[in-house]
């Protein structure tokens, strides 16, 4: 095989994707096991977050969401338990006014359940949360791959021979 400046330079950039995928492999799997041992902080943060973030939206406006520290403890204290039927009227406002009220962020897709326990219920998917989930699952998936069998991502790279 003759080596010219394209394939050390193509190589060279395969090589730096297989490095990028075992250190972001390795920090999503620390992360995870660190979080996996704090479900507790996890769920806090979490939840902070997601009231801080929305907390300009229409339902963070109506149920008093806030960026406080004590929002979090305020949040659990005076809201209910939501289920489904809670926000169904949310939702459908939503669908109407083809913005998203419930979040701080654009609707990317709507899509619907089966229905297996009743009537389908419509799920409401931002880009972003689309976006990291997809992006965290396909890493994740290929630092397996890469730690079960490295080859089965450096020939299609063109690292190693077929």
């Amino acid at each position: 095989m003759k080596l010219t400046v394209q394939r050390v330079v193509s190589l060279m950039m395969a090589v730096f994707a297989v490095s990028a995928l075992a250190l972001l492999g390795t920090v999503f799997a620390l992360r995870r096991l660190f979080l996996a041992t704090r479900p507790a902080m996890r769920q806090q943060r979490l939840l902070s977050n997601i009231l801080r973030q929305n907390a300009t939206s229409e339902y963070g406006r109506a149920n008093g969401f806030g960026g406080d520290s004590t929002s979090v403890r305020m949040f659990l204290e005076q809201h209910p338990i939501s289920d489904y039927e809670g926000v169904r009227n949310w939702i459908e406002r939503s669908l109407l006014s083809n913005r998203n009220l419930l979040a701080e962020v654009d609707l990317f897709r709507v899509s619907t359940t089966s229905g297996t326990t009743g009537q389908p219920k419509v799920i409401l998917q931002s880009r972003l949360l689309y976006r990291r989930e997809y992006l965290e699952y396909t890493i994740a998936v290929l630092y397996r791959i890469l730690l079960a069998d490295p080859r089965s991502l450096l020939r299609p790279l063109g690292i190693i021979a077929a």
